[in-house]
Parts: C-alpha cells; sequence; structure tokens
C-alpha cells in the first residue's frame, strides 16, 4: 500500500500542476428555449382534418400548407392555424391528386405540389386556383418514378427529389428541364431512395438520403460538397 501511495502521490500533483495551469474556460452557452404555442388538426376528412400528413410549407405571407395525402388534397391555414381554404381530391386529371407527399411554396407566391402517384408537379396560385402540371412516369429528363420532395430556390427554380431514379431535377417554376444528378448507390453523389430536398440561404441543396442514413450537399447545379450520417441512434446518426 506504501508503495501505491508513493506512486499515485506524485503523479496527482502533476496533474494538479497542470490543471492550474491551464486558461479558464468560458462557461457554456445557454441552448434555446423553446416554448409550445399550439397545434391543429384531427382525424377526418372534413375543413383542418387529416388523414396522413406528408408535407407542409410556410408562404410568403405566413400562409401554412399542408399536403394532406389520404384525402388527396392541400390545405391551407393562417400562421395560428385557422382554416383558410383546400383544394384537390383523388384522381388523374390535371387538377387531381392521388397521394400527394410534399407540396414547397415560391416567393412568388405560387404553391407547388408533388403529385407522387401520378408522378408529375403541379403548381398554384397562393389560393389554389391551378396554373399548370409537368410530368410523366418514367425516367426520361422530366420524368418521375415517385416524385417525394419538392422545393423552391430563391430564384425561382424547381427541385424535385426523384425516389425511384435515385436522383435530384431541377426546373424553371413553369417546369422546363434544366438539369439532373444521381443514379443509385452509395457513393457521394448517389442516392438510395431520396426523399427530400432543401436549400441553405446560400443556395446550397441538401437532399434527405434515407436508406443510406445520411444527409448529402450539393452545389445548385449538383456538384457534391459534402455530407454527414451514418445508421445508428447516436448524435448525428440516423435510422
Amino acid at each position: 500500500m506504501k508503495k501505491v501511495i508513493r506512486i499515485i502521490g506524485p503523479l496527482c500533483g502533476v496533474i494538479l500542476f497542470a490543471a492550474c495551469a491551464e486558461s479558464p474556460t468560458e462557461p457554456p452557452k445557454p441552448e434555446p428555449e423553446w416554448a409550445y404555442e399550439g397545434q391543429w388538426g384531427t382525424w377526418g376528412k372534413g375543413n383542418g382534418e387529416f388523414e396522413l400528413l406528408s408535407g407542409v410549407a410556410v408562404g410568403p405571407d405566413g400562409n401554412v400548407y399542408v399536403v394532406d395525402t389520404f384525402n388527396c388534397r392541400v390545405q391551407y391555414f393562417t400562421p395560428t392555424g385557422k382554416f383558410l381554404g383546400k383544394w384537390g381530391s383523388g384522381g388523374f386529371e390535371p387538377c387531381q391528386f392521388l397521394l400527394p407527399e410534399a407540396v414547397a411554396a415560391a416567393s412568388s407566391g405560387n404553391v407547388y405540389v408533388a403529385d407522387t402517384q401520378n408522378n408529375r408537379i403541379k403548381y398554384y396560385t397562393s389560393d389554389g386556383t391551378f396554373l399548370d402540371t409537368w410530368g410523366s412516369a418514367g425516367s426520361g429528363e422530366g420524368q418521375f418514378d415517385q416524385p417525394y420532395g419538392v422545393a423552391v430556390a430563391a430564384n425561382g427554380n424547381v427541385y424535385v427529389a426523384d425516389f425511384h431514379n435515385a436522383r435530384v431535377q431541377f426546373f424553371t417554376p413553369k417546369g422546363s428541364f434544366l438539369g439532373k444528378w444521381g443514379s443509385s448507390g452509395t457513393g457521394d453523389g448517389q442516392f438510395d431512395e431520396p426523399t427530400d430536398v432543401g436549400f441553405a440561404p446560400d443556395g446550397t441543396v441538401f437532399v434527405a438520403d434515407p436508406d443510406n442514413d445520411r444527409v448529402q450537399y450539393f452545389t445548385p447545379t449538383g456538384s457534391f460538397l459534402g455530407k454527414w450520417g451514418k445508421n445508428g441512434d447516436g448524435n448525428g446518426e440516423f435510422d
């Protein structure tokens, strides 16, 4: 025991001396405070009711647009949830939906909807007046195999996560094809069924690559910039 004490004693002295010599550290910054404000919606088919909410977007005026997937419609509300209107029904006609999955609002006020099972993108005025549609089933330019995510860049161009085609395509605000990137796989710039797309203020494009358990990000024309994430339940991991 005496030998142990003699060995540990000097070591503790070195550790204490080193600790005293370190510069003082800044106190941790407080976490942001979040406060619950409210909610709206119940299960059903009436105004303000939903059957599977798959996408939400906020317009430039603050109104909230919600994709009500199984009801094949879009509903929109004030920022505090007061019902304002709705549009859409189930079907194959240009102004109908078949299990829509995503919605995006442009700075112009136009609203873009991914009509997923009809393999097309539709866009409307802010109050739901139908403007136009583009897309069809397939793997060619401007075709889709279940568009799951849609987002609008600051310049108005529309980006679409093309789920089973494992790619992102982008278009002018009226649907003219501009470009695409991605293929099926696990490498940089490849995807395994991408589901969503979004933008940073500087124009960087972020893509949810769920079956690869990661997020990848790109320039607006699709040049690979980086990625993060792996499978797991730890910080920065995904399942």
